[in-house]
């Protein structure tokens, strides 16, 4: 099973293709322009504006893991408890910032 950290690598590697697709180019100004411009809208963060000063945030989520008699099919292995969008933990570490 992938890890949180290998989803944003392929989530971010993702994006950086369709700017290159979009941009009909490698040129590194131009592709940027295009991953500024574009909607990012995959696995991990879905339905998201453009990315403001350059952070997409993705859904977190609390877990419990199974008991092995639960697990049904490879790779379920968690029960999730409750899933936090991004505009709650984007909120949460700015008045977490604020007070520190």
């Amino acid at each position: 099973m992938p890890t949180i950290d290998q989803a944003a690598v392929y989530s971010a590697m993702l994006h950086y293709l369709k700017a290159v697709a979009a941009a009909k180019s490698t040129d590194g100004p131009k592709v940027a322009d295009e991953i500024r411009n574009l909607r990012v809208d995959d696995f991990l963060c879905p339905r998201r504006q453009r990315p403001q000063r350059w952070l997409a945030y993705a859904c977190l989520y609390v877990a419990t893991i199974k008991a092995p008699n639960e697990v049904e099919e490879p790779w379920d292995y968690y029960n999730i408890l409750r899933t936090i969008p991004p505009r709650m933990r984007h909120n949460h570490c700015r008045k977490a910032a604020a007070h520190s």
